[in-house]
């Protein structure tokens, strides 16, 4: 097990999360406010993302 999580906080950029995901090939990202666990963010929320806003510019 590694102790050595990388977290991101809620104003964390996006664009900084998905470098980490592409540089680091991370499965997720734990997202940390106030020393508790808020959220976890995966590249599928990322195609998600794109996904949804190649809807909205078709």
């Amino acid at each position: 097990m590694n102790k050595d999580i990388l977290t991101i906080s809620p104003e964390t950029e996006l664009s900084m999360a998905a470098e980490f995901f592409i540089e680091n090939k991370y499965g997720c990202l734990p997202v940390i406010q106030n020393d508790k666990l808020v959220g976890i963010l995966t590249p599928v929320d990322f195609v998600k993302l794109a996904h949804k806003m190649l809807k909205e510019s078709a």
